[in-house]
């Protein structure tokens, strides 16, 4: 009877832990002011909107390597360089999310705050992504075993 309801309650973890890549966590932020806001549920058309801004700092990040100041590598310039472009790409991220326009965010959240939406947001998409494609990365990466150990038997056969 204890074997059967450990087997239902794991099996009911396992249901919930599926659900619950799908449900983003609920949060709130505070305002310098001491405001409470409510970080809405992000849609696919915000989505989108932060992709592409993720795209164009991945983009500035790339060309800071393989562009012209490849032939200056150090440290300092790489930051500034960084530091030149995030901030603007950041408060665009968090006005997109909280469906504010850039400048209410600038005067309104911290650091703090603009890293506690940024940084969960970014990690739940990663997590939900990879949680959903793992599973086909593991068929595909034993089906290219599989054909692998294919071949060599053949080879070895010749």
């Amino acid at each position: 009877m204890a074997k059967k309801k450990t087997e239902t309650n794991s099996a009911e973890s396992a249901i919930d832990a599926e659900i619950k890549i799908f449900i983003p966590n609920e949060t709130e932020v505070t305002t310098v002011h001491g405001d409470k806001i409510r970080v809405p549920k992000i849609t696919w058309k915000k989505e989108i909107q932060l992709i592409k801004l993720i795209e164009d700092v991945l983009g500035s990040l790339n060309d800071l390597i393989d562009g012209d100041d490849a032939a200056d590598p150090g440290l300092a310039h790489m930051i500034q360089r960084v530091l030149s472009v995030a901030p603007e790409k950041a408060t665009r991220f968090v006005s997109v999310v909280l469906e504010k326009e850039d400048d209410w965010v600038e005067d309104n959240l911290d650091l703090p705050e603009i890293v506690s939406i940024i940084i969960p947001l970014l990690r739940e998409r990663l997590d939900t992504v990879g949680a959903k494609i793992s599973p086909y990365i593991t068929q595909t990466a034993s089906g290219v075993a599989a054909v692998q150990s294919l071949e060599a038997a053949v080879k070895k056969m010749n």
